[in-house]
């Protein structure tokens, strides 16, 4: 799980783990994940996922670059451990009312993670749909912005309309978090059909080609971020 500091990432795990205190939940300004985290849970009472919670490049106390190395560090532990990724599910809060900058870089940063053979298996899963209806516009308001990021996230810039799509994580339960899983799961459903599915783009510079991080694509785009924040 991908995405911005307090969007409901640790939140969607406890939901589907059934137990609240597992995944650190954060209730303040600060970031509650502070490095990457697996957890197992049981989808549908029959199908066993692992899934990885990872802190926003948004984080309150680490730069950029940590946050892109810890998420390396893991993929490239998965790859060594002759596992795949299924996917990868970018949590969103439908209550902001606009894509923030640090929202865009992460979604860039996630391209180059993936690359485009991997397209298919990202999956943009909407959060906090209980809070719209207390916000500015209401309901209404929210399915507008949906229908922004839906056209937002098909279009050419990010993942030229070849991405898993876009879901409601709605009702903030452990049966609308399966149901998240479960579309992810069967979108790739082609892709896991014919053998193991293809390692993810970092997975390939890092393990398969030994590229160290800083030159991968991920990488050299993170870079090229901060030189940038910092002139």
């Amino acid at each position: 799980l991908v995405g911005m500091t307090g969007s409901g990432k640790s939140t969607f795990i406890s939901r589907l783990t059934g137990q609240a205190s597992e995944a650190g939940v954060g209730h303040s300004l600060a970031s509650a994940t502070v490095d990457t985290a697996c957890y197992t849970a049981a989808i549908d009472g029959r199908r066993v996922v692992r899934l990885v919670d990872t802190p926003g490049f948004d984080d309150t106390s680490r730069p950029a670059g940590d946050i892109l190395r810890s998420i390396a560090a893991r993929l490239a532990t998965i790859q060594r451990a002759r596992q795949r990724v299924a996917g990868i599910i970018f949590v969103h809060r439908i209550t902001d009312v606009r894509l923030g900058g640090a929202a865009i870089k992460t979604l860039h940063v996630l391209q180059r993670l993936c690359g485009p053979a991997a397209y298919g298996r990202v999956l943009l899963a909407t959060t906090m749909w209980a809070d719209a209806a207390f916000r500015s516009g209401g309901r209404a308001a929210a399915e507008a912005r949906e229908d922004q990021l839906r056209a937002y996230w098909d279009g050419g810039d990010l993942f030229a309309g070849r991405s898993a799509g876009v879901v409601r994580h709605e009702s903030d339960d452990a049966e609308s978090a399966s149901a998240v899983v479960n579309a992810l799961l069967n979108s790739t459903a082609n892709a896991r059909a014919g053998g193991l599915l293809s390692p993810l783009q970092i997975q390939r510079e890092l393990v398969e080609n030994g590229v160290p991080l800083d030159e991968t694509e991920a990488g050299r785009y993170v870079r090229g971020e901060e030189l940038q924040a910092a002139k």
